[in-house]
């Protein structure tokens, strides 16, 4: 319901039941559970979420949203109508349009949840140990985007839930808030959990984390060819990493498999390292020319100027791709267009060699 924080000045005329006989959802928490020392207009909107009537339990929603923060202590009873995805029909009026949208108390309480921000941090952390998953996922992703240090263990033990999406969205929100104590866990999750999803997001959280680590167990993972698609993800992880990754993605350079040798090179390239500078310029003798190709094109990302004349030898190569390339990573480093022809880019660094490496501090 989006349409709502986009539209100023929205008068909300009717919220309707797309059925009124919709199985009652209400707050899983016995009523008589409702704080009696909170605003009355607090506990007079929980009280709502217990009504028969869908709709009334998505305006309780909606107008615990509006308070904000006042509306924390309603947190618990929010998180137990996640699971509550009765239709509801609302109309509204933005200026002298009436607009129509479906919502649900599910929805509404999600949004309201937002508004009430951190101080709905404890709630969160307790709905892991929901029984219904799809709170438990809610509230994965809730405690990544509070980022709270609090969260972390709570999100480790989640990573062993029944359910994939839990465990997905635990991998996610760890990440996202950066704590080295997940790393071993996450480590668990790429070499053991029978879900591809939570492997994939595990690598991705390691890559934001950033902890050494990692390396090694992502290296075999982007070599493990029986499983391809893990493969791809695991180097983004290792770009992510940044310059821990870089020694061991040159070692690779090195690799028996051309394949490797290729990501390894296009990986360097991401990285923008000049401590690759010196082997991509030696994976331009690589006997496969798409290797060449890519040692070429992570040479212009990385804009070293050590690589511009092994870049104009390159214009001679027999593959077409690596000339072509070759001419696009030397205007990257020199901004010069010359094209492909190597005598012309040979005559330029032979006359501005020595200006052109002064002027880089080379």
């Amino acid at each position: 319901m989006n349409k709502i924080n986009r539209i100023s000045t929205i008068f909300i005329l009717i919220i309707l039941a797309i059925a009124t006989s919709n199985a009652f959802s209400q707050s899983k928490i016995p009523k008589e559970k409702i704080p009696t020392d909170i605003p009355s207009d607090v506990r007079e909107e929980i009280e709502r979420l217990y009504s028969p009537v869908a709709a009334e339990r998505t305006a309780g929603a909606i107008n615990l949203g509006k308070m904000g923060t006042r509306a924390a202590p309603a947190a618990p009873f929010l998180i137990s109508i996640l699971s509550d995805y009765s239709p509801v029909e609302m109309t509204y009026m933005a200026g002298e349009i009436t607009i129509k949208d479906k919502t649900s108390p599910s929805e509404q309480a999600s949004v309201a949840l937002k508004k009430i921000g951190k101080l709905a941090l404890e709630s969160w952390i307790a709905a892991l140990k929901d029984e219904h998953s799809k709170i438990r996922e809610e509230a994965a992703m809730a405690l990544g985007d509070l980022k709270e240090i609090s969260a972390v263990e709570p999100l480790i033990a989640t990573l062993k839930d029944e359910d994939d999406d839990v465990r997905r969205h635990s991998a996610i929100s760890l990440g996202k808030i950066k704590d080295n104590r997940a790393v071993e866990y996450l480590l668990e999750a790429i070499r053991y959990d029978d879900s591809l999803g939570v492997q994939i997001e595990a690598a991705g959280a390691l890559g934001k984390i950033k902890d050494g680590r990692a390396i090694k167990p992502l290296i075999t993972a982007f070599k493990d060819k029986d499983n391809p698609m893990f493969q791809e993800y695991a180097l983004k992880a290792l770009i992510e990493m940044g310059r821990l990754a870089v020694e061991p993605l040159i070692f690779e350079l090195k690799n028996d498999d051309w394949e490797i040798r290729r990501d390894a090179a296009e990986a360097l390239g991401e990285i923008k390292n000049t401590r690759a500078t010196k082997p991509l310029i030696d994976a331009l003798k690589d006997k496969n020319e798409v290797v060449r190709w890519k040692a070429v094109e992570a040479l212009g990302k990385t804009k070293d100027t050590q690589a511009v004349e092994p870049l104009i030898a390159a214009l001679k190569d027999e593959d077409s791709y690596v000339r072509n390339y070759a001419a696009k990573a030397l205007w990257e480093i020199t901004k010069q267009d010359l094209g492909k022809e190597y005598n012309a880019w040979l005559k330029w660094w032979e006359e501005n060699k020595d200006k052109f490496l002064k002027k880089n501090n080379i």
